[in-house]
């Protein structure tokens, strides 16, 4: 048996580099502390077999244990589990095949149980720092989509590769243990630096960039939802105009503006469900769209008053709920949508919305998620949603019944007269 600093140290940056890919390239099917605690576990696991010195059953247990934690704790099928497990396996293995031969340490599956502590601290800093920049450079074939984000890892990447460097100079010039413990130390330092710089970089990263998909995505619907507003609003006033200008008895020209009116009619399509102009017009948009997928689409009298949402809150908070429900009715069998709309106690509108949903809700890190095939739109349109809802001191809940196979989404707005109020003191000061 072999128990040193330099075996527990391997398997600890393992693991570290185990969680650093995996949380990188997928989602987690769970929170981030349990799949955490999992992957820690497996790895303790992993660590006891290794310290029998078997470099087989070692290199097995290692692609077995990393194709079991991608099963269990990311959202990838069985065939990417294996391929990604036997993938670090190999690189684990190369890394510390290429640190043995460069370093000449002699080590071999005879003699592993009885190397020394500072040839096992050299060989894991030595081979796990390769296998650090080894996983750094596969995350950037693997989202190269994402060149602009993943180059400062290939550049950080040097660094670890420099230290690789400086530990061969040191074992070349044969400076006593002591000497080459502390340049396996600082090596080592260097390489957790650059680590956590990265995993820096690549989160501000992604947070930029679903930011960004978050704007381009509400832009899009308030554009779409003015565009039709303003057309509603201008063509109706331009037609009355010609309606007063034109002699009574010019039958053709009235029906020249009426065939007018009607190709409005059909283009926007809208119906005053409410006292909100931009709301009528994303639930009449919508409504139609359920039409057109076959989506039975149900929605109670409204009697709400409902004009104190601003123009891209109303389309930020109605447009994402019923996308949602749409997304979810279209992976469903049953495609049905209910909508209510109504007041309780003249202080409190509640939006409530159910639709059909054979897949019980996706929660990741206990954030409601949809099942997009993109992983940069999780969850967008539901804190897109909530931040709105901040404004209106609003709330969100939600609910699914698993014999229904009914999703429910409820919106309570609170105090809706204070709101107005200070909203109108603000705007007079």
């Amino acid at each position: 048996m072999r128990i040193d600093l330099g075996l527990i140290l391997a398997v600890v940056l393992e693991c570290i580099s185990f969680i650093y890919y995996s949380n990188t390239l997928f989602y987690r099917k769970r929170s981030i502390v349990f799949c955490e605690t999992i992957i820690i576990i497996g790895y303790m696991i992993h660590f006891i077999i290794c310290i029998f010195g078997n470099t087989s059953i070692n290199l097995i247990t290692f692609v077995a244990l990393n194709i079991v934690l991608f099963m269990s704790c990311f959202y990838i099928n069985n065939k990417t589990a294996i391929f990604q497990g036997s993938i670090l396996g190999f690189l684990s293995a190369v890394c510390e095949l290429i640190a043995n031969y460069v370093l000449k340490l002699g080590i071999n599956e005879n003699n592993l149980i009885d190397i020394s502590a500072t040839q096992s601290i050299i060989f894991t800093v030595s081979g796990k720092t390769l296998y650090l920049v080894a996983i750094m450079m596969l995350i950037y074939v693997f989202r190269k989509n994402n060149k602009y984000t993943y180059i400062y890892s290939i550049l950080l990447a040097m660094i670890p590769t420099m230290t690789i460097a400086v530990m061969i100079f040191a074992v070349t010039l044969s400076i006593n243990n002591y000497l080459q413990l502390i340049v396996c130390a600082l090596c080592i330092l260097i390489d957790i630096i650059v680590f956590i710089v990265n995993q820096n970089i690549i989160t501000q990263s992604l947070e930029i960039e679903v930011l960004k998909l978050q704007l381009e995505t509400e832009k899009k619907h308030f554009e779409d939802c003015l565009m039709l507003k303003h057309l509603d609003h201008d063509m109706n006033e331009h037609l009355d105009a010609l309606y007063s200008l034109i002699d009574h008895d010019n039958l053709q020209a009235k029906n020249y503006i009426n065939s007018i009116k009607s190709v409005k009619q059909k283009l926007t399509n809208v119906v005053d469900y409410t006292d909100n102009t931009m709301i009528n017009i994303v639930l009449s948009k919508k409504i139609n769209e359920c039409n057109d997928n076959g989506i039975n689409f149900s929605l109670d009298p409204v009697l709400s008053e409902l004009k104190f949402f601003k123009d891209m809150d109303a389309v930020t908070i109605f447009s994402n709920l019923i996308n949602n429900a749409i997304e979810s009715c279209e992976n469903s069998l049953e495609k049905k949508i209910y909508m209510k709309i109504y007041t309780v106690n003249t202080n409190f509108v509640v939006i409530k919305i159910e639709n059909s949903s054979d897949k019980k809700p996706l929660v990741i890190d206990g954030k409601l998620k949809t099942y997009k095939n993109n992983e940069q739109l999780h969850g967008i349109g539901i804190n897109n949603i909530k931040q709105a809802l901040k404004k209106y001191n609003g709330t969100l809940s939600w609910s699914y019944d698993e014999q229904m196979k009914r999703f429910c989404i409820m919106i309570t707005i609170q105090h809706i007269n204070k709101q107005l109020l200070i909203s109108d003191v603000k705007n007079h000061i």
